[in-house]
């Protein structure tokens, strides 16, 4: 079947040249077990590599079926790989993404074979009975072995080729693996390397033994061979190579103690003696193989999945890239950069929100008060401090006090659900923030720790509280307001009725508070104090009434040698806690500590040791606060995390600051330019949406040819990055299936259909975009640039169209197509014997 023909194969070096094999000669027949044996280095591998086709040579050739190797097409090569050889690698070579059963069915699907495997049976009778839906990584060395010695014999191949087989497995393991191979080759050929003399003893039918890359010797199993020993009286034959039990060299030793010293011990004849022997090799044809249509839809969706976190970015990053490409080739330009101080003003926004960028869904900002000190006073602004103590209305929203979330509005409702914050300053700050405004209820909050709040923030406590308060007196009476504040006097803004119209006109379930009205409703939301010493009156107003629930952002940190941060919602207080000690949730419990506590299970409690932390933003720092965990508690409110002393709530609410807010001057483009530059620093969504608006549309006109050029580019760029990048993710696969057989138009295909099945991803997500996309370019059109032309802009100011999108669809189609060239020029420089090589 195989004759190896005066085979040399030489690589070349710089200074000289390497002889893998020298005119290598001899043939195989059609089955038994044939061990090459020799040291490393010596060429057996290479000579194995040859046989299988995955390697090249210098000199003379491999005859399969009276067929030189050398003349098979690259195609027929993958097909004999394919069909004809079967390969079990020294490491295994099995694909970690893919179970037992999903890698021996590799090697059959790119076969296509039309059998009927039985699977489980094939499992049983390699010894791996049960374990067909485990992963590589779930299995021992042995039996990864026969994992791929299953995946070898599941096609029926002629040949099975074994690289050190034994190489990775322990003494009992070998003899099993050696046994399995031992019977498979009852049926067809095995050719096995190895350095293991004794083991090609014990089970080969042939040995051909090299150094140096030559045949030294080619030895058959000698057929008179004795396998057992032979032991009388007068003499010992033993078989070569053969183990003598500890009886039997007892009863040979008694021998030899009764004889005269005449006993004699000889050894049989060497079990493989060197002779000639003649096969039969004839011509038959290849048998050729496809890979169907679903195997590689299969495999594309196993390539896609196996990277499925990477792909999907890369989605949605193409998504966004182009829906920005889109807007910039819809959107014209205006020079109004001076103009945003007169719209500020008309809007009566006076001071804009900053804020840390970092992480505005927290409830601490870390902003760099030096920082913006500085920025202030070069532009000449003032700022003035929000403080996260906030006054939530609806019971049934949620109670964070994220940045804006209590901004959300309740279509038709129109008002708020909670409060902005508090301000503690004087009546001349008050004034500068709201003017003169009239009193409508009530008085200036100068001592305590109640409240003035604006007629409008008044208004949304009437509508959410259902009748419970219907005047303002009734809020001023109120003894505390959703068991939070006390509202000492409501102060006249008129902003409701005159923004009636205009708030429903712009208010949707789609886009929420559209433009400048954002920072209107911001600013009215805002709770005020004059009093300097709000929070230790606050502190004593919450224990009065017993409600020592506090909105905060705190940092859980150094338990048991870890870190870790999160949100600590509420904050409750007890008396009867000592200062060194805190009570957690189950909830917060089983995150920062492993096991699973619950009321079910409290014997699984263990007191660990903490540290609470909040950031003192004067500072810029963090204080902090050692506790010891000496009991759980559940709650049904899952923002109630932790109870501790009440001392240590005192401190909380001091430090319990989270925005600022910067005064409005006529060069606020230029004081937010140089904030926008800081990553760190964002201000508030309507200043974001002019400074934005303005300088991409006064820019736009001189750079549109730059910009769509650059955007473009990124766009083909990330494409042709993706379609590499999937190959380099893929390479060790790509290597094995190569070697199993599968041919480079099949590869080609699994790749071109991730790609497409990846643009068609990209197109769905546009058209679904595209409408959102321009509905919410148009509002920031109308709020950042309309606004400029009529306080009541009701029109969109440029029409975003569709059409864009539909094009740039097409144009990602058709370069997605053009970018399978990539896979074709990687996918041939992939050599599947440096795969194997590097994995072994």
């Amino acid at each position: 079947m195989i004759e190896v023909k005066d085979l040399s194969k030489i690589y070349k070096g710089d200074k000289e040249d390497t002889v893998a094999l020298n005119k290598a000669s001899f043939k195989l027949d059609n089955k038994g077990m044939v061990f090459v044996v020799g040291k490393s280095g010596c060429g057996k591998t290479t000579l194995l590599n040859i046989i299988g086709g995955l390697d090249s040579f210098t000199s003379g050739d491999v005859y399969i079926n009276q067929r030189a190797l050398s003349s098979f097409s690259i195609q027929e090569l993958d097909n004999y790989r394919n069909n004809t050889i079967g390969f079990v690698f020294q490491d295994f070579c099995l694909i970690n993404s893919l179970n037992v059963y999903e890698n021996i069915k590799l090697s059959v699907k790119i076969q296509n074979s039309k059998k009927k495997i039985n699977y489980k049976k094939l499992l049983d009778d390699v010894g791996l009975g049960g374990l067909g839906y485990r992963f590589p990584r779930q299995l021992s060395a042995g039996q990864k072995q026969r994992v791929a010695i299953a995946r070898s014999i599941v096609k029926d191949p002629s040949v099975i080729l074994a690289d050190e087989p034994t190489g990775n497995v322990d003494e009992n393991t070998s003899c099993q693996i050696m046994d399995l191979l031992k019977e498979i080759s009852k049926e067809r050929l095995v050719i096995i390397v190895s350095h293991n003399l004794e083991e090609a003893y014990k089970y080969a039918d042939r040995i051909i033994e090299m150094s140096d890359g030559n045949i030294v010797s080619d030895k058959f199993i000698n057929e008179s061979y004795l396998e057992d020993s032979i032991i009388s009286s007068k003499e010992t034959i033993l078989p070569y190579n053969a183990n003598i039990s500890n009886e039997e060299l007892s009863t040979i030793n008694k021998y030899i103690n009764e004889s005269n010293g005449d006993y004699v011990i000889k050894q049989s004849e060497d079990k493989f003696i060197s002779c000639d022997k003649e096969f039969d090799l004839k011509e038959t044809k290849l048998a050729e193989s496809k890979m169907s249509f679903l195997s590689m839809l299969k495999y594309s969706q196993f390539f896609f999945v196996k990277k499925l976190f990477f792909n999907l970015f890369i989605v949605i990053l193409i998504t966004f890239v182009t829906s920005i490409f889109s807007i910039v080739q819809n959107i014209g330009y205006t020079d109004s950069r001076s103009e945003m101080y007169r719209v500020l003003n008309e809007k009566d926004i006076n001071y804009i929100p900053i804020y840390s960028a970092s992480n505005i869904t927290n409830r601490y900002n870390n902003l760099d008060v030096k920082y913006l000190d500085e920025k202030c006073a070069i532009y000449g602004s003032e700022y003035i401090d929000l403080y996260n103590l906030g006054l939530t209305l609806s019971s049934g929203t949620t109670t964070n006090m994220e940045l804006f979330n209590h901004l959300s509005l309740s279509v038709p409702n129109t008002y708020v659900y909670q409060s902005s914050g508090l301000h503690i300053t004087d009546l001349d700050g008050f004034k500068k923030i709201n003017g003169d405004c009239k009193l409508l209820a009530g008085d200036y909050p100068y001592t305590g720790s109640a409240v003035l709040i604006s007629d409008y923030f008044a208004d949304c406590i009437i509508f959410y509280s259902k009748g419970v308060y219907k005047t303002y007196e009734d809020i001023v009476n109120a003894k505390y307001i959703n068991k939070k504040l006390k509202i000492s006097g409501v102060f006249e803004t008129g902003f409701y009725e005159k923004n009636k119209d205009n708030l429903k006109k712009h208010l949707n379930y789609k886009s929420g508070v559209n433009g400048y009205m954002l920072d209107a409703i911001f600013k009215y939301s805002i709770m005020y104090s004059f009093n300097v010493n709000f929070f230790e009156d606050y502190q004593e107003f919450q224990l009065e009434n017993n409600i020592g629930k506090l909105q905060a952002y705190s940092v859980i940190t150094d338990y048991n040698s870890q870190s870790s941060h999160f949100n600590t919602g509420k904050i409750s207080f007890s008396e009867d806690l000592s200062k060194d000690e805190i009570w957690l949730s189950y909830s917060v419990y089983n995150m920062i500590y492993s096991g699973i506590v619950s009321s079910s299970k409290p014997s699984k409690f263990v007191p660990i040791d903490i540290s609470l932390s909040v950031y003192d933003q004067e500072n810029n720092e963090y204080f902090s606060r050692d506790f010891k965990v000496t009991n759980i508690f559940s709650v049904h409110d899952t923002y109630h995390n932790f109870i501790m002393n009440e001392d240590h709530y005192g401190d909380l609410l001091a430090y319990n600051k989270y925005l600022r807010l910067i005064s409005i001057e006529d060069n606020v483009y230029d004081l937010y330019n140089d904030l926008y530059n800081d990553e760190n620093i964002t201000c508030s969504s309507v200043i974001n949406a002019y400074h934005k608006s303005i300088m991409l549309l006064n820019t736009f006109k001189t750079v549109f040819k730059f910009i769509s050029v650059l955007v473009m580019a990124s766009l083909l760029f990330v494409i042709l990055l993706n379609a590499s990048t999937i190959i380099k993710h893929n390479t060790y696969e790509i290597g094995l299936m190569r070697a199993f057989g599968a041919k480079t138009r099949e590869l080609v295909i699994i790749f071109a259909i991730h790609m497409i099945m990846s643009s068609v991803m990209v197109c769905v997500l546009l058209f679904m975009y595209a409408s959102y996309c321009i509905d919410m370019a148009n509002d920031m059109l109308c709020a950042g640039i309309g606004a400029y032309l009529n306080s009541n802009f009701n029109a969109n100011l440029i029409t975003l169209r569709p059409v864009y999108f539909i094009v740039n669809v097409c144009f990602i189609s058709g370069f997605t197509i053009f970018s399978t060239i990539v896979p074709i020029i990687r996918i041939k420089k992939i050599e599947p014997l440096k795969i194997i090589k590097a994995r072994n």
